[in-house]
């Protein structure tokens, strides 16, 4: 990747450490119900709505002028993805659905009144935002570039600890192992896949802020294209998609390797389609590598059951 020509520039690294912290902390929620044995679609529609909620209410009302009414807005973007978390996991503990049909389901939902509210209120395909101390959250700038890594760090550490050093954790990995034998064990099922849901759509709100700081404003389409990014980090990372293995940790190292390798093909001049198939093609043979059932031959076989029969 060091080979690739502008690769080591300031103005590209800066780039490179704004790409990271928001992919991060989306991945990261993503991850939460990936490793309950399920998955959220609708992830990136929150974004596209926190997105353009949040550049209207900064930059078209009087909250933006303000820093205490700039974290309000902040704060309602964090509650509007908490509220569609909540819808998620009602659907899929009340209405008996899978996650992955209720979350598309919301995602479609959510976008289309994405588009609709920045039709309705956007004279443009986008929003500008001028309010420096917003914007400074996405590292706009060499005094706040660190600032979204700051979240970053913070949102990853405090769940990679809640993940591995809590009861919870131990019960997260055990539904995502089975749900059957969790609840025989005594695990509350339901209450596991209600916080990871809720947990999932609160961090699609922080990263809504840490996209539309980055960016500087509010897009409609920002979305659209997010979920491969998101499931790539995921899958590449290590994490199951069946369940119970994995980790926030894992998912970081996956979003390194997808926005370096973005990043540099970018810079080689290779199309967004040729990108894609590229992700698409590594996401499918670690899918097969990590999924496939490899037939024993029979000769092994029977050893196997004569050493059984001589052990026994």
């Amino acid at each position: 990747m060091f080979y690739v020509k502008g690769f080591t520039t300031s103005y590209n690294l800066r780039t490179l450490i704004a790409s990271i912290a928001p992919l991060a902390v989306l991945s990261c929620g993503v991850t939460l119900p990936v490793l309950n044995g399920g998955t959220d679609f609708s992830a990136p529609a929150m974004v596209t709505l926190g997105s353009v909620l949040g550049a209207y209410l900064i930059a078209m009302t009087p909250l933006g002028q303000t820093v205490g009414g700039i974290y309000l807005s902040i704060l309602l973007i964090l509650l509007l993805g908490l509220v569609f978390g909540i819808v998620n996991a009602m659907a899929v503990i009340l209405l008996k659905m899978p996650s992955f049909i209720a979350t598309m389901g919301t995602q479609m939902v959510v976008q289309g009144v994405a588009v609709l509210f920045a039709a309705s209120y956007y004279d443009k395909t986008s929003l500008n935002i001028t309010a420096r101390s917003f914007n400074a959250l996405g590292g706009g700038s060499e005094f706040s570039l660190f600032t979204p890594l700051i979240i970053m760090a913070v949102i990853v550490g405090f769940t990679q600890w809640l993940l591995t050093c809590t009861g919870f954790g131990r019960r997260v990995y055990a539904v995502g192992t089975n749900q059957v034998a969790a609840f025989i064990s005594g695990v509350k099922v339901k209450w596991i896949i209600f916080m990871l849901s809720a947990m999932s759509g609160l961090y699609a709100g922080a990263a809504a802020i840490l996209y539309t700081a980055k960016n500087q404003a509010g897009i409609p389409t920002l979305g659209d294209r997010m979920f491969i990014d998101v499931i790539s980090c995921i899958i590449i990372g290590g994490t199951s998609v069946n369940g119970g293995k994995g980790g926030v940790l894992k998912t970081l190292y996956g979003v390194l390797f997808i926005t370096v390798m973005d990043n540099a093909l970018v810079l080689m001049g290779i199309t967004w389609y040729v990108i894609t198939f590229i992700k698409g093609l590594i996401v499918l043979v670690l899918i097969i590598s990590t999924s496939a059932v490899i037939p024993v031959p029979k000769f092994l076989q029977r050893r196997k059951s004569a050493s059984n029969t001589i052990s026994e």
